[in-house]
């Protein structure tokens, strides 16, 4: 991960939501390693920021031996039933791969602002 090596990196486990909104500067990205309710809860919340404007981050599930497997179903059946659009799914991304994960934080495009009418 060379290239991200210069940028400030945050991990999310273990803090919660409001931390990140104290930070001075911007998060560069927002990973979530196993781990149990209270970091699916803090990932999820940063998720959903993302699709109301207030999270220009990319969000990452570390995969690791598929224990994020079940969220990742999750989040593609949402979309198969109309709760999640395509766009909102592929800002976040599920991968065990560093090459994967640097390559989806360098091309990230931050997400457009939903509106509603």
């Amino acid at each position: 991960m060379q290239s991200i090596k210069k940028r400030q990196i945050f991990s999310l486990c273990r803090f919660c939501p409001r931390f990140l909104r104290s930070q001075p500067r911007p998060i560069v990205f927002a990973i979530a390693l196993p781990g149990g309710p209270s970091t699916l809860e803090e990932i999820t919340e940063v998720v959903s920021w993302s699709r109301v404007g207030e999270n220009n981050s990319p969000c990452i599930f570390l995969n690791m031996n598929n224990y994020y497997k079940p969220m990742e179903d999750m989040s593609d059946d949402m979309v198969k039933n109309g709760f999640l659009t395509l766009n909102d799914r592929e800002k976040t991304l599920f991968s065990d791969s560093l090459e994967i994960i640097e390559n989806f934080i360098v091309n990230y495009e931050k997400p457009s602002i939903r509106s509603y009418k």
